[in-house]
């Protein structure tokens, strides 16, 4: 908020750009001065910049219209693609889980159905790729006699991570709230289907029955469902991949994100795209 005001008082551009997958809970759970406070500073701004034209709903009820843009998170796709030689897939089938280890994140209700996956899919391998709470992680695991099934690689280097997206058959990110995750853009880009939630703007990143298989969050007959099916369906597999593979190239690659950003901020100045 002061760095908004100050901007306004020495008469500059303002971009409000929103990645918070709560910021819609933040807002409501504000008593009325907090609600009328945010809505004045975010009207200072010259564009309110949204993820996914789902946020885009919500600030058009606090905000005009005229104001909102959408411009969601991109990968460099070469990137992510030119190492997979170097990472041949699992043998065994693998599941991967990429960012905080918290109930937020769904880490919980995924905990909760590996006792039945590896049942259904006895060779089954778990990754959780992220930091939290490994303590209490480690006790459940533990409880459940799954330490041989999960690796709890604890947070990884975002190269060291690429390499881990190839050799796994799968992302899984059961999520309660979020934006545009990035870690689904670049399992993505390494051609992977996706198990997800539809919060924020992953419906319209995930196309159910197409590139993934989404569920409602805590939902967790679902959720294992949904990785049994994966699993056990390599060529639907393939299939999910490839087509992830062609949504970052058409959509969501660097150079797109780039051409996009450029025209916003040209339009805010006033000049011609």
């Amino acid at each position: 908020m002061i760095f908004i005001a100050l901007a306004r008082v020495w008469r500059k551009k303002i971009i409000f750009h929103c990645h918070s997958g709560k910021f819609d809970q933040f807002y409501f759970k504000g008593r009325d001065w907090q609600r009328f406070l945010i809505r004045w500073v975010l009207s200072l701004s010259d564009r309110i910049v949204a993820l996914s034209p789902r946020w885009t709903l919500f600030f058009s009820d606090i905000l005009p219209k005229a104001k909102l843009a959408v411009l969601e998170n991109a990968v460099p796709l070469d990137h992510f693609t030119s190492v997979k030689s170097r990472f041949p897939k699992a043998s065994e089938p693998m599941v991967l889980f990429a960012g905080l280890l918290t109930e937020n994140k769904g880490l919980f209700d995924l905990l909760a159905v590996l006792p039945d996956l590896v049942e259904k899919v006895p060779s089954t391998r778990v990754l959780l790729a992220g930091a939290g709470d490994f303590k209490k992680i480690r006790s459940i695991l533990h409880d459940q006699g799954l330490e041989k099934a999960v690796d709890l690689l604890g947070w990884v280097d975002p190269e060291e991570l690429i390499g881990w997206y190839h050799q796994a058959h799968l992302l899984v990110l059961p999520s309660y709230y979020e934006g545009l995750p990035m870690v689904l853009l670049e399992a993505m880009a390494c051609g992977l289907p996706i198990v997800s939630t539809r919060v924020g703007g992953i419906p319209e990143l995930i196309t159910e029955g197409e590139n993934g298989i989404l569920i409602d969050p805590g939902d967790r007959s679902a959720l294992l469902e949904a990785l049994a099916v994966l699993l056990t369906d390599p060529l639907r597999q393939a299939e999910m991949g490839e087509k992830n593979r062609n949504k970052i190239k058409e959509q969501y690659d660097i150079p797109i994100y780039v051409h996009k950003l450029k025209n916003l901020y040209l339009e805010i100045l006033g000049e011609k795209r």
